[in-house]
């Protein structure tokens, strides 16, 4: 039976979110709080411990919803919509503002988002040597898990060379090891096979064309000058035989899944997994190990495409999220869109999903026509954004983060995050020592020294202002002891301190 490109290109974003949403729940760095989630095939409500060490928190994970993986897919997707200025809006816009909105992004993504924060790249020999080096031996599956738009827009195109060149620059931005960009360009490459197939893909077939493929996803495109000599230098090795080296180890594991898919009904799933290194922490999140997962799942389940995304979303030990996002991909993109069960449907953003996919396809350049009629719209670097929820508030001994609800003007739900430290006693006692170590403040006036009425005053300040700037605290703290607020007579005049803490505010404003 023939598959519309049409029908396999959403099948493909559709499953992709949801292999997503379905992995996150399990995956052993999300930080469910439920340490045995139920695999049942169904999307679940979850808690999750967010925040690391100075801002931990809980937050809750609604049905359906989806992480890092299918928000970058999105980002990508929506970049392509710039035409050939896509990557300029990517790393200008998407990547940094995504960091404002990020669920569950890797330390390697997120360092280099912050770099073009800064209006930076991050392999720059202007950067600290040890952030050039950090950045070129970042080899995990950030890119891989992204790439799916670049496909999608370039389907219907003969040019293989051009794809394998964007998606190799789309990595560049972000991961610099060859094990990051290699199982991207072997993923891109067999979800482009996938794509093009008109008719029934027989058992084992995508890897045998995928390993036929390897002069295409194994070729360097060296689209960033003087790109590999930093490279060399910061990995102290040569980078083009690191490179071929390890599209060498990929053809290599291409070969056993050959064999292993050839046992058929005798394949032991979990003992090749392992031997690609699926279930090591310390290569679970390869590019490359998520690229051969992912193929190899979609072809033993290419039949039973509903099977395959919850073997991979299921899998202990694993980065079950972008395993199970890109199985759903290569298998949406093998069946299309009819095997999807009815509930999965309903994951987080669907309607948008499916708009995107479309506009893809058609290769419609009008991302920035979105409009909406909200009252309260709040303009960010990828659009405007509106609340369409009551802020939820986490509060921790000496912080506050609140998580606010936002949907886009072109319908896509972002949770963002504001973190705010609580002034409280140890804040100020800790301005009254850094004021004692100057003694006093310079004022033009008597001097005089920080006594516990003061802090009492400046508590009692911060207990009313909690948002109040640390400059504005010096401020009032200067007025305090350069007036004589607190001399006997103004005392004797305030009887409370409440009138006291009010007349200093009065004074702060003139």
């Amino acid at each position: 039976m023939s598959i519309l490109y049409n029908d396999k290109c959403t099948g493909a974003l559709l499953a992709a979110a949801i292999g997503d949403a379905l992995g996150w729940p399990f995956e052993t760095r999300a930080g469910n709080k439920c340490k045995k989630p139920v695999a049942n095939g169904q999307f679940q409500t979850w808690t999750r411990q967010s925040g690391g060490r100075f801002w931990s928190h809980t937050e809750t994970i609604e049905r359906g919803e989806y992480s890092d993986d299918t928000q970058l897919l999105l980002a990508v997707a929506r970049s392509l919509q710039y035409g050939d200025k896509w990557n300029q809006y990517f790393v200008r816009q998407e990547l940094p503002f995504w960091l404002s909105y990020e669920r569950g992004g890797g330390n390697a993504i997120k360092t280099a988002a912050r770099f073009w924060e800064r209006h930076g790249c991050p392999w720059s020999e202007t950067n600290d040597s040890k952030d050039v080096i950090a950045y070129f031996n970042a080899g995990a599956n950030g890119v891989a898990m992204r790439i799916l738009p670049h496909v999608i827009y370039g389907l219907a195109d003969d040019d293989v060379d051009s794809l394998m060149s964007v998606v190799i620059r789309n990595g560049m931005y972000t991961h610099g090891h060859p094990r990051a960009l290699l199982g991207a360009t072997c993923y891109a490459y067999a979800l482009y096979i996938a794509g093009r197939k008109t008719d029934s893909l027989e058992y084992g077939e995508l890897v045998d064309a995928v390993l036929q493929g390897q002069r295409y996803w194994g070729k360097f495109h060296n689209v960033l000058p003087e790109w590999i000599e930093i490279g060399s230098k910061s990995l102290r090795s040569d980078y083009m035989f690191l490179w071929e080296d390890t599209a060498r180890q990929i053809c290599e594991n291409l070969r056993r899944m050959q064999t292993a898919l050839q046992s058929g009904l005798l394949d032991n799933s979990e003992e090749f997994l392992k031997s690609i290194g699926c279930f090591s922490p310390a290569t679970n999140g390869a590019g490359d190990v998520s690229a051969l997962t992912a193929i190899y799942l979609a072809s033993k389940y290419a039949a039973n495409p509903k099977q395959g995304i919850m073997v991979a979303a299921y899998l202990k030990n694993s980065d079950t999220d972008t395993n199970a996002s890109m199985t759903g991909a290569l298998l949406g993109m093998i069946q299309g869109v009819d095997w999807i069960p009815y509930e999965w449907q309903k994951v987080q953003d669907n309607e948008y999903i499916l708009e995107l996919s479309n506009k893809l396809l058609q290769h419609r350049e009008d991302s920035i026509a979105y409009t909406n009629s909200q009252q309260n719209n709040i303009q960010v670097p990828i659009g405007s954004i509106f609340p369409i929820e009551q802020p939820k508030k986490c509060r921790g001994s000496n912080y506050t983060v609140t998580i606010q609800k936002y949907k886009t003007a072109w319908g896509q739900t972002l949770y963002i995050k504001n973190f705010d430290k609580n002034k409280n006693k140890q804040e100020v006692e800790q301005l009254s020592f850094d004021f004692k170590e100057l003694q006093s403040i310079e004022s033009g006036h008597t001097q005089k020294a920080i006594n516990n009425d003061v802090l009492l005053i400046l508590q009692e300040l911060l207990y009313i202002d909690k948002k109040m700037s640390l400059p504005k605290l010096v401020k009032i703290l200067s007025l305090i002891l350069s007036t004589d607020l607190l001399d006997s007579e103004i005392a004797a005049q305030t009887k409370t301190k409440e009138k006291t803490v009010t007349k200093i505010r009065e004074n702060c404003h003139k």
